[in-house]
């Protein structure tokens, strides 16, 4: 069954002494959603070197911050066979996941592989890569197309017969990835600061002037509200669109347009999961 993890679930899982899967693999992707440092500080040995194996050969020089937000609103769906287990970390504003192998040990779980998978691999597309995510994404609020997109990706992901699988071709994988990512984060790097922090205030603070968002942070509850972020923004010829998550409502993303005539900004919300599928934190 899918199910969007909250970083309540870690919390619980960590007062065990050796925390279900589940919540060994949340509190790793909450972790890693703050920074790829705490995720490794806070590791086993196993653990640390699988990330570092899959993070130290960042050949474009991205720095911290696109690990960081790929894993800020993604999703987890796992499987569980005996001493092994599987857990995919999809995120579907950039429509990539991270793929992570575990094993059970004496003191609780261990990760011992990771790695970057596209959906377009998780859905089993025939296109080219990036060309659906690229479709999509040029639309100025595309919160209905990121729940289809979502949905769809999630669906085929629990379908198909082998997720170890679904990480050949891994290199490829992680350059396309981290593309996605740099183009997200160019986009905030070259937006006005005033810009974003004016419609991140107006947001947390007045729910966006919208009743759709003011309905998504009161169901998203009072830590969603406070580490609610933007991950990426794409210019478009009548503004830029940002898209917000938080670590702690991962299935939650928030749409802004920012117009360039400083005209009233827009938004609109989207859930990877329906909302009644969220556990309550």
């Amino acid at each position: 069954m899918i199910r969007a993890v909250l970083f309540a679930a870690a919390l619980a899982g960590a007062a065990y002494a050796e925390p279900a899967l589940d919540a060994a693999s949340a509190n790793a992707r909450y972790r890693l959603s703050a920074s790829p440092i705490l995720l490794i500080d806070g590791a086993d040995v196993a653990s640390a070197n699988a990330f570092m194996r899959l993070m130290a050969a960042d050949e474009g020089g991205l720095g911290a911050q696109p690990w960081s937000d790929l894993a800020a609103g993604a999703v987890q769906i796992r499987r569980e066979t005996g001493e092994t287990g599987q857990t995919i970390w999809y995120n579907p504003v950039f429509d990539a996941a991270y793929y992570v192998a575990w094993r059970r040990e004496a003191d609780g779980w261990v990760a011992a592989d990771a790695a970057l998978i596209l959906g377009e691999t998780l859905r089993d597309d025939a296109l080219s890569p990036a060309v659906g995510w690229m479709a999509w994404m040029r639309s100025e609020l595309p919160a209905a197309d990121l729940e289809a997109n979502a949905r769809a990706t999630l669906a085929a992901a629990e379908a198909a017969p082998d997720w170890a699988a679904l990480a050949q071709g891994r290199e490829v994988q992680k350059t396309l990835a981290l593309v996605r990512l740099d183009r997200a984060g160019l986009g905030l790097r070259r937006a006005p600061p005033t810009a974003i922090s004016d419609m991140l205030f107006e947001v947390t603070r007045l729910g966006g002037a919208d009743p759709a968002v003011q309905t998504a942070l009161e169901r998203a509850g009072v830590r969603a509200f406070q580490t609610l972020r933007p991950v990426g923004a794409w210019p478009g010829p009548n503004g830029l669109t940002v898209a917000l998550q938080a670590p702690d409502a991962p299935a939650l993303t928030i749409f802004a347009l920012i117009p360039n005539d400083g005209g009233a900004r827009r938004y609109a919300v989207a859930y990877a999961l329906a909302p009644a599928a969220e556990p309550t934190p």
